[in-house]
Order: structure tokens, then sequence, then C-alpha cells
């Protein structure tokens, strides 16, 4: 009887955990798929911003909302839609956070259904990657 459970235990607990799959790239798909991506830093903090999305050229801006660390070049909340790219069955995106001062969040989100698809927040340089699938 032991040697049964202990077992079962042994096999059945490590398949149980295999069937989430933690790594899967959060993915929208379909003729109007479109992924937002935000960076939040709160009211204190910063963080340089990097956005590569297809074949557009990577983009890099700051975030900053506190006044004495905010400029002209720099943005209280990063935000941006991405859309399949025309005659790609599937473009990738990767969100690049790396923050100066205080803690970001950064998040991707499918705003037709509204479900954050992956969340991260972090003192720390963090990368978020999604796909969006014109084929659905």
């Amino acid at each position: 009887m032991r040697w049964g459970l202990a077992a079962f235990i042994t096999v059945a607990l490590p398949v149980a955990g295999c069937t989430v799959d933690d790594t899967a790239v959060p993915t929208v798909g379909g003729p109007d798929a479109v992924m937002v991506a935000t960076v939040d830093c709160g009211d204190d903090g910063a963080a340089t911003v990097r956005a590569t999305f297809g074949s557009r050229d990577t983009e890099e801006l700051s975030v900053a909302k506190a006044p004495a660390i905010a400029s002209a070049d720099t943005v209280p909340i990063y935000s941006d839609e991405f859309r399949a790219e025309d005659g790609a069955n599937e473009s990738a995106l990767t969100i690049w956070t790396s923050p100066t001062r205080g803690v970001c969040t950064t998040a991707l989100t499918d705003p037709a259904t509204g479900n954050v698809l992956v969340q991260v927040t972090s003192p720390a340089a963090e990368t978020v990657e999604g796909l969006v699938k014109s084929d659905g």
C-alpha cells in the first residue's frame, strides 16, 4: 500500500505540473487583431522603453511623470497599439523596459477582450513579448 501511494505521488504530480506552459508567448489573432503595450512607472519612477515590432524601426523613448525628472522628450505613460503588418501572417512584438528610478509596470493587453495577456512589475530591466497574427 505504501509503495503504491508513493509511486502515484512520484508519477502523477510531475505530470500534472507539465500541463501549464508558462513560457507561451501571448498571442492575439484575426483580421483586426490588435495588441496594446503600456509602460507605467508611477508618479516618481522613470524608465527607458524600447519597442520592436515586425519590420518597424525600433522605437526608444523615456517614460516619467514627476516634473523633476520629466522633460519635453518624455511621456508620462507609454502606450501604443500594434496590428499585424500588411502581407505578414504574424508580427512579433518586444517591449524592453529599463527603469532608471522606481518600479515600472509593463503590460500587453488585448483591447477586444480587455484581457491583460502579460504584466510585469519590477525595478529591474524586463522584456515582454507578444505575437500579433492576421490569420487568427
